[in-house]
Order: structure tokens, then C-alpha cells, then sequence
């Protein structure tokens, strides 16, 4: 296994992604979910999905508006070009499987940033309720907020 800072942002792509990354100011490694690689430019070290299907046109994008392109692609399934491919059921959305394939890596210091589980996410919530996430995830807003409380450094 690589041996990472523990630390690590998964970013997604809810609305609340900016207001939650004005309220935590993260240093080290960032992992994007989804749409929120090609949102975000700033850098980024990983980015996954469990829709693979989708990542060439994220990527071309995100490479359109100058973002980094040296990250680690990871996905479920085997499908197109990518780094890392995980076993993985799906559940939980794409955000659950971030969250997994970044403890799977050795990181156990996660923030959440755009990933509330609100709106019509709130189908995840009980997905995450099987896997036991307490003391290495904490979110900066809405239901992982609530369920996992509020980063501490």
C-alpha cells in the first residue's frame, strides 16, 4: 500500500463546495469526485468515479480550462482508461466510493468538502450507515457534518 500524508479533501460537486472550502484550509493531498475535477482547478492528486463512462469528457474539460492533469484516475469497474480499478458494488454513490478507496490507500484523516448528502443525495445517507467511518471522516457541512462532526485542525 502507499504510504500518503494521512490527510486528505475529497471534494464533490454540491453546492455548498466553495462555502465548505471557505471554512477549512486544507494542506496536502485533494481528491475530486465526479464533475468536481473538472469544477474545481485547482490541484488535484486523485480523482474517481463510479460512473467511468463520463471520465474522458470530464477530463478534456478540465484539461480546456488548464487544470492539472498529472492526478490518478480510480473507478469501479473496467472500463476505459484508468489508474486504479476497485471492486465495488456502487452503493453509496460515488462520494461513499471515494471515501473507501481513500482509506483502501491508507488515508484516515478525511475532510468532505461539497459532499452535504442533501437534496436528492439524502438517498446515500443510509448507505454509509455499514461502514464504520467514525475518527477518519469528518464533514464541513449537512448530513456528514452531523454524523461525523466538524474537522478539528
Amino acid at each position: 500500500m502507499q504510504q500518503w500524508d494521512s490527510r486528505l479533501l475529497i471534494i464533490g460537486n454540491a453546492p455548498c463546495l466553495y462555502a465548505d472550502l471557505s471554512l477549512y484550509k486544507h494542506k496536502g493531498k485533494v481528491m475530486a469526485i465526479n464533475e468536481a475535477g473538472v469544477n474545481y482547478l485547482d490541484r488535484i492528486d486523485f480523482w474517481v468515479t463510479a460512473h467511468p463512462i463520463e471520465f474522458p469528457e470530464w477530463q478534456k474539460n478540465r484539461e480546456l480550462q488548464n487544470g492539472n492533469s498529472d492526478y490518478e484516475t480510480h473507478t469501479c469497474g473496467d472500463y476505459g482508461e484508468c489508474d486504479k480499478y476497485w471492486e465495488y458494488s456502487a452503493k453509496g454513490g460515488s462520494g461513499l466510493f471515494a471515501i473507501l478507496v481513500a482509506i483502501e490507500m491508507g488515508f484516515d484523516k478525511i475532510v468532505l468538502a461539497g459532499m452535504s448528502l442533501e437534496g436528492h443525495y439524502e438517498r446515500y445517507r443510509k448507505d454509509f450507515e455499514y461502514f464504520d467511518l467514525q475518527g477518519k471522516v469528518k464533514g464541513l457541512s449537512g448530513y456528514l457534518k452531523e454524523r461525523y462532526g466538524f474537522p478539528d485542525d
